[in-house]
């Protein structure tokens, strides 16, 4: 007999790599020591979280993969900004700067 699970509709976590996970996980514990922990939930301009997922982003694009800094990788680094941006845009957070460049109206 096999029992019943009814687990249709939910997250399925199982299907995110774990290695991923404690990569981004390290990148914080690094922030949290560099800053504070959960400094990055007090808000930042969304310009400046975009522009270090574009630096990391790039740098792989470069064939570099770990942050000379941290020696963690860049793919971590700039999941750690997606997930900040995340948070903000979830929780409407955008009180702080948003100071990403927009086009003049009618353009």
């Amino acid at each position: 007999m096999t029992g019943i699970k009814h687990d249709s509709g939910k997250p399925a976590l199982d299907l995110i790599d774990a290695h991923f996970v404690e990569d981004v996980g390290r990148v914080l514990a690094f922030g949290a020591t560099k800053y504070t922990p959960d400094n990055w939930k007090a808000g930042m301009a969304m310009g400046k979280c975009l522009a270090a997922v574009l630096r990391h982003t790039y740098a792989l694009l470069k064939d570099e993969y770990l942050d000379p800094e941290t020696g963690f990788s860049h793919a971590a680094h700039a999941a750690c900004g997606l997930m900040f941006v995340h948070y903000y845009a979830r929780l409407k957070m955008f009180r702080v700067p948003d100071d990403r460049w927009k086009p003049a109206a009618g353009r």
